[in-house]
């Protein structure tokens, strides 16, 4: 990895954080989309020419930004709907981005005369989706969860593919600058081959500093210490792959530092958190992750929008509208000729919804990585400039074109969950509920174990009952014979019953009272008994499947 470069001191550093606050206050104000708007705060800064230089380097992206971004997606992803959905996803990742890529390839060869490795190059780095803004505007509009999954799901796993294909195809092209008496069906054969190597190596070394750290969790009990090891998992997983050099056809290409350390935070998020954690533990790590990825965010798309001058863009405008029409038409082409192919080989409960397929193709905006890699070209390759001006062409079309019409797109697709007022506060109350009833609890264990004074748990204690009083007087207030309301305790409950019996199955096979053969069998069935429920479609009002028999019957 190339050392850090960029011209951000302590000063400018603050200078941006503020600038950032100052921003997301006025989009909340204006319901802008945050992301949206640091970036159109960064062109007003560029064009004002009112900040000193500076710049989004490769490594400040990849070593710094990209590792803490990676990390808390990973870390957060549901693992259940993600295994559920692992081929939809993998298809669009790999599959689905060398379509795109070969697709953009071609009509930029055609349309500009570019060479097609060259191509090439520009259609793997602009390949990689940056669901940000998407997701950010998902969460906001109760986006359903297993599409919101899919869509992140989708991003991190293209984000490390698009950059090994990318680092393959310039260390070809160098060579082949070099040698041009190599064969294609060598470079192609000795492409793929290498190509596994990288990425199957990163998700072997992520996942091997994953579950270490996982074990480890479990022999202590500190807050600070084990978000001291996951900082160490997200950053070390990546610098560790980094290191490794894999020998083939394109030198200097090492192991996939993106695709360790989304395996590595994969295997935390879900056996480190599950088994080695305390509540304490969890809710520490999930605040400080979900700052960091808040933090960073918010200084990338700032200098998304500093990197950017609109007269640079201008001179090259007809490139750039042959760049956009290049990436839209690669993106349909692998949406469309992914997700059909898997539905068919699909039972109904896992097939993609068209209106979620319209919804892969007008989200897959890009972003910072995109711009990092084309930075990251040689300053002596003939068409650095040219790369540069349409990489950040699309990048601000993706970014203001389409992030500013997907709400409009979600609401016209029907893509969006409706919440009830009624259902919205029944569940904001029985959320309180619950957790002044723990509170309740663990306030008695710790009284009896003296680590607080009875005094002081009897007035504490008095609080917390008059709470939980109120908190039921509530409840009761709301019309409480809703079939909506009803719904959603029975599906809580059988949510609830199904998590105890995986977790009393997955205790069995731990202690090896199972057999392997049965064991997958049973937790088969209850995963799909888990999808089942969350395919459930809500009844209507006047459907009472859940109404109280008749005092008449």
């Amino acid at each position: 990895m190339e050392s850090v470069g960029s011209t951000i001191n302590i000063e400018l550093l603050v200078l941006l954080v503020a600038i950032a606050a100052l921003v997301a206050i006025g989009a909340k104000q204006f319901k802008v989309p945050y992301t949206i708007a640091l970036v159109l705060a960064g062109l007003l800064l560029s064009t004002l020419n009112v900040l000193p230089p500076v710049h989004l380097t490769e490594g400040l992206l990849l070593l710094i930004f990209l590792p803490a971004l990676l990390f808390d997606a990973a870390w957060n992803l549901n693992f259940r709907i993600l295994s559920q959905n692992w081929l939809p996803i993998t298809l669009l990742a790999v599959i689905g981005l060398v379509m795109s890529t070969g697709v953009i390839a071609i009509i930029l060869s055609y349309g500009l005369g570019l060479p097609i490795l060259v191509s090439m190059m520009f259609g793997a780095l602009m390949s990689a989706t940056d669901p940000v803004s998407v997701l950010a505007l998902f969460k906001q509009m109760h986006v359903d969860q297993r599409f919101t999954t899919i869509v992140e799901g989708e991003s991190l796993f293209n984000d490390g593919t698009a950059v090994v294909i990318f680092k393959l195809l310039f260390s070809i092209v160098a060579l082949g600058l070099a040698s041009p008496a190599l064969r294609l069906d060598t470079l192609i054969i000795g492409g793929i081959i290498q190509f596994l190597i990288v990425v199957v190596g990163g998700i072997l070394i992520g996942s091997v500093i994953g579950i270490f750290f996982s074990y480890l969790t479990r022999l202590v009990n500190d807050h600070l210490l084990e978000l001291t090891f996951t900082t160490i998992v997200a950053y070390g997983s990546f610098i560790l792959a980094d290191q490794i050099e894999v020998p083939g056809i394109a030198p200097g290409v090492k192991l996939s530092g993106v695709i360790a350390t989304v395996a590595a935070g994969l295997v935390m998020g879900e056996m480190g958190r599950q088994k080695g954690m305390s509540m304490t533990t969890k809710t520490v790590i999930s605040s400080f992750w979900e700052y960091a990825a808040f933090f960073v965010n918010s200084l990338v798309f700032l200098l998304i929008g500093l990197e950017i001058h609109i007269q640079f863009l201008l001179a090259q405008w007809e490139s750039i509208v042959i760049a956009i029409v290049a990436v839209l038409i690669g993106r349909c082409i692998a949406v469309y000729g992914v997700v059909p192919f898997f539905n068919l080989k699909s039972s109904a409960q896992l097939r993609i919804p068209t209106p979620w397929q319209h919804m892969l193709v007008w989200g897959g905006l890009r972003g910072a990585l995109s711009m990092a890699l084309v930075l990251s070209l040689p300053v002596t390759m003939p068409q650095r400039s040219l790369l540069i001006g349409m990489v950040f062409g699309v990048v601000l079309f993706s970014l203001l074109g389409q992030g500013l019409s997907l709400s409009w797109l979600l609401k016209k697709l029907k893509i969006i969950t409706e919440v009830l007022p009624e259902l919205d506060l029944y569940q904001r109350l029985k959320t309180k509920l619950f957790i002044s009833r723990q509170t309740l609890g663990q306030l008695e264990v710790q009284k009896k174990t003296g680590q607080i004074a009875p005094w002081v748990a009897r007035s504490i204690e008095r609080d917390l009952k008059e709470e939980v009083q109120d908190l039921e007087k509530e409840m009761e207030a709301l019309n409480l014979s809703s079939t909506l309301i009803k719904t959603e305790e029975k599906m809580d409950a059988q949510v609830r019953m199904l998590s105890i019996r995986r977790g009393v199955l997955t205790d069995l096979i731990h202690h090896g009272a199972v057999p392997g053969n049965i064991a997958e069998d049973l937790l088969m069935e209850i995963d799909e008994s888990f999808e089942k429920l969350h395919h459930t479609p809500p009844p209507s009002e006047d459907q009472g499947l859940l109404s109280e028999p008749s005092s008449s019957s």
